[in-house]
């Protein structure tokens, strides 16, 4: 639970929501115009496309289970069993990317903005439930609390419309950019003779 008395917890909680929650939304968008300027459905294709929504659905779910979930220190080994997974599938998808296309200096920022928005995320929340973060480790005097449960201090009604909004723009995003690809990798019926 937030301490709604403590000011850093506070203002925390305002970064996350208002601040790394639209600047995830904005970088996912300028990725995907720049993938969309590039053309990629004709360079690496739908295996590209694929590990993009990879990515999305994994901070998605992330996204989902800070927001409807008591932070302890199961949601907290979560969100970084995810953040290391998201690590993984970017690797996975640079590696495959570089071999079959140019990654232009503006998508390697917008790259470089996407790999820190989970982590600085997940660094805030282990900040603002420093108890539960530092029991996972077996520091500190709270016993950790592995159970998944609704959160105690639901979020307003603002922060409700935010989170699926920013989740439709960008899945809309990169199933548009998915199915770009699948069809660039349709082959072209040829004529009868």
């Amino acid at each position: 639970m937030t301490d709604h008395t403590d000011p850093t917890a506070v203002a925390l909680v305002h970064v996350l929501v208002w601040g790394l929650l639209p600047l995830w939304a904005g970088s996912g968008l300028a990725d995907w115009w720049c993938h969309r300027r590039l053309r990629i459905e004709h360079s690496a294709g739908w295996p590209e496309s694929a590990l993009h929504l990879a990515m999305l659905a994994e901070l998605g779910i992330g996204v989902t289970f800070a927001a409807l979930l008591h932070i302890n220190a199961g949601v907290l080994a979560t969100l970084l069993v995810l953040c290391l997974l998201h690590e993984a599938t970017m690797v996975a998808d640079l590696v495959y990317a570089e071999r079959l296309r140019r990654i232009p200096p503006l998508e390697q920022w917008v790259h470089g903005v996407q790999h820190a928005m989970p982590w600085a995320a997940w660094v805030a929340l282990a900040v603002i439930h420093q108890g539960q973060a530092l029991a996972i480790l077996g520091l500190g005097i709270q016993a950790p609390d592995w159970r998944f449960a609704p959160r105690l201090d639901p979020l307003p009604p603002s922060v409700w419309l935010l989170i699926p909004g920013i989740g439709a723009v960008l899945a809309s995003a990169f199933i548009e950019e998915f199915a770009r690809a699948m069809r660039a990798a349709r082959p072209v019926p040829r004529p009868a003779p």
